[in-house]
């Protein structure tokens, strides 16, 4: 289903068409969409890179014409309010920020969610050394003591006091 004027379901925000990481997968997630015949619009602050030639035609791109984030606030905010998406998934972080500040501008109820694309990052962790086991023990203890502290404060206090309490009516 191609955009035809209604409200999209879903919006994706990206910085622009570059060749990152988060500017393709945001293309394959859009176009994914589409697929499944979800309406999506793609909002970028700037539409050039190589990406654009990869959007799917029944993706909406809108193009918010910003040279940097920060000057891309207000058109963003008028998108929100104008075509009130159900979501908008924006990402990497700083542009985030910039959907988070829109959406508090333009008063949408819009759901915004923080997209981070990156590489797992390796694990330098051996599960099998004695190092391992001894903050794992060491941690475990830390649990069951915040367990055990907090069935003590749902008490709220000891016996007695509380016996006391309530024997005076309170």
């Amino acid at each position: 289903m191609a955009n035809d004027g209604l409200p999209p379901s879903i919006a994706l925000l990206a910085p622009s068409f570059r060749g990152g990481g988060a500017e393709g997968a945001n293309v394959r997630l859009a176009n994914e969409l589409v697929r499944r015949e979800q309406s999506v619009d793609l909002l970028v602050l700037q539409t050039s890179g190589p990406w654009r030639e990869r959007v799917d035609a029944r993706a909406r791109v809108v193009d918010l014409g910003s040279r940097r984030a920060l000057a891309g606030l207000l058109p963003l905010a008028r998108y929100l309010s104008a075509r009130q998406p159900s979501a908008l998934m924006a990402g990497p972080s700083y542009v985030a920020v910039l959907a988070i500040l829109a959406r508090l501008i333009s008063r949408a109820r819009t759901s915004i969610l923080v997209l981070e694309h990156n590489d797992p990052i390796a694990s330098q962790v051996d599960a099998n050394s004695a190092a391992f086991a001894a903050n794992c023990e060491a941690q475990l203890g830390l649990a069951r003591e915040l367990k055990e502290r907090l069935a003590a404060a749902a008490l709220r206090g000891p016996e007695q006091r509380r016996a006391r309490h309530v024997a005076r009516g309170k």
